[in-house]
């Protein structure tokens, strides 16, 4: 009964997504379940992408790291280079030379989805947005996004910008696990701006049961996309689609997802202990700037390194966030001890010998915590070309959820792959 219930499910939702699939060639889609990361559908979902203005949850994301680290505060100023100036729309219209408090720029990131701000902010960053884009790209491989490259901190067009839908579900999902303080930012649907109010371009804000809302994208290479966040009950889901035609049938098909995927998704595990962090109420008051603190540079942090962190003893524990809670197995382990199929994913690489690479430090990192797993390199053909995962296997749930938990903390990639 149960096998012919997903047999059902899986039905439903490929048909959905051919049918959206048939209008939009250029679309890809995923749900995954923010308590677990496990993915619950997915169509072409690591076909490269461009991720429009999805981009900017990245630019958010380094910027809440400034932030974390003290080298921002709300009143922090952000001056507006001429380059920043002269991006094009949707832009808030800074002018060369003019000051914005480092609260305002976070908030147009988001509600306005501003190009100029995101330039501004990287320039103010890293002294320029190349340097911005290649730290935003080291920090994509440290949270498994191996489909990604950025180039800007806009999303504005680039051939070289790109990334899949399954690698912005994993940025979404490490935005809202590392940085809870800032969650109730995403939903926020509008900004006042020399006493102009600015609404938001998501629509689902407040007409979708639950939605906290991320971000939408659009540019005319990539189509309407869009990452939202849904909350019913105990249960949560972040929901991912590109390539629409529409900003209307793209909105449309991330109820179709939802629906289908709600009753599959996990509630919160028993016993689950969110990291607690109060609001960050300072970033998110809604209001022209009312002064400007002296600016702080940033100070240059050394990258965190993969293969710095296995070459240290197995018994060093990795330093523990205090807002990051490593999330329990979903069931108890005595309960599918007998149950092995289950898999996790650490990597997608263009080459081989780079997935047998990663096998190997992930190893290290966790010495006999993997002696029971197998290492699988699995081959996978897109677009023409090979791509080779490196994955473990012969776990149960509970070994994969919990290796996966581990990994995450340490700011590496990992995916749970069901039977």
């Amino acid at each position: 009964m149960y096998r012919f219930s997903a047999i059902l499910f899986a039905f439903a939702f490929f048909l959905t997504a051919f049918q959206f699939a048939e209008a939009s060639p250029k679309y890809a889609s995923i749900v995954v379940d923010a308590h677990s990361g496990r993915v619950l559908q997915y169509y072409r979902d690591e076909q490269i992408r461009f991720p429009a203005s999805l981009t900017k949850i990245m630019t958010v994301y380094v910027t809440l790291e400034e932030i974390r680290a003290g080298r921002m505060v709300p009143d922090t100023p952000i001056r507006v280079s001429a380059n920043a100036a002269k991006q094009p729309a949707s832009k808030l219209g800074l002018r060369e030379g003019e000051m914005i408090s480092a609260r305002l720029a976070l908030q147009a990131l988001i509600v306005k989805s501003a190009n100029d701000v995101a330039t501004a902010i990287a320039e103010h960053i890293s002294d320029s947005e190349i340097k911005f884009a290649r730290r935003m790209t080291r920090t994509a491989r440290k949270l498994g996004m191996f489909d990604t490259n950025f180039v800007n901190a806009s999303g504005l067009f680039n051939p070289r910008q790109k990334s899949s839908a399954r690698d912005i579900a994993r940025l979404a999902k490490g935005a809202i696990d590392d940085f809870p303080a800032f969650n109730d930012l995403w939903k926020q649907r509008y900004l006042v701006h020399k006493g102009r109010r600015i609404a938001g371009h998501n629509r689902l804000l407040g007409s979708l049961k639950g939605s906290i809302g991320m971000k939408t994208g659009y540019i005319r290479a990539a189509g309407y996309n869009i990452v939202n966040l849904v909350e019913r009950g105990d249960k949560r889901l972040i929901v991912v689609v590109m390539g629409g035609r529409t900003a209307k049938a793209r909105d449309a098909q991330v109820r179709r997802l939802l629906k289908t995927s709600l009753p599959h998704a996990a509630s919160a595990p028993i016993g689950m202990v969110r990291a607690k962090a109060e609001p960050a109420k300072e970033w998110l008051r809604v209001g022209s700037d009312r002064k400007i603190a002296k600016s702080k540079r940033p100070m240059k942090r050394p990258a965190q390194n993969l293969k710095h962190i296995a070459d240290q003893p197995n018994e060093q524990k990795p330093r523990k966030r205090p807002t990051r809670v490593a999330e329990p197995p979903l069931i108890p382990e005595q309960a599918v001890a007998r149950d092995e199929s289950w898999k996790i994913q650490v990597g997608s690489f263009a080459k081989a010998n780079d997935a047998k690479r990663q096998l190997t430090q992930i190893k290290k990192v966790l010495g006999t915590r993997l002696e029971e797993a197998e290492a699988q390199t699995e081959t996978v053909s897109l677009n023409g070309k090979k791509i080779y995962r490196a994955r473990f296997a012969k776990l149960s749930q509970g070994q994969a959820a919990k290796l996966c938990a581990q990994l995450t903390s340490m700011k590496t990639g990992c995916l749970l792959i069901a039977p």
